[in-house]
């Protein structure tokens, strides 16, 4: 196995396709505990382009850079249990602790969508900002 996939859980789940071959494989990501899926039907059904940049986005690069260069699945574990989780898991861990705040908070970052989302006229008079 590549080292990056100490980022994630080590049971994924595979994706099926309604003639029943297996489609995708989803990544559980250790953290946040987002899904990250890769394809199994196309010619780069072996890439983990899309598991490096949510590892990145959870933990960083240097966390990332320091897994890669690493030879094996047990030694990049090792490794992240040098670096521990990113700042932001801490404050989700906090907020897990407060009933109901949990699914209504991310520590991540953004998409433009959910900006978009976010300030559309009807939307804006119930949002909190809180700045760090």
């Amino acid at each position: 196995k590549a080292p990056i996939y100490a980022f994630y859980n080590p049971d994924p789940e595979v994706e099926f396709a309604s003639n029943g071959t297996a489609e995708y494989i989803a990544f559980s990501c250790s953290t946040c505990w987002a899904q990250v899926k890769q394809g199994l039907k196309t010619g780069d059904k072996a890439s983990t382009g899309a598991l490096i940049q949510h590892a990145k986005c959870c933990w960083g690069d240097e966390a990332v850079s320091a897994v890669q260069n690493s030879k094996s699945i047990d030694k990049a574990w090792e490794t992240l249990k040098k670096f521990g989780k990113k700042s932001q898991s801490k404050l989700t861990a906090v907020l897990w602790t407060v009933k109901g705040w949990a699914e209504l908070f991310s520590a991540q970052p953004p998409t433009k969508k959910t900006i978009w989302f976010v300030f559309k006229p009807t939307i804006l008079k119930n949002v909190v900002f809180i700045a760090f």
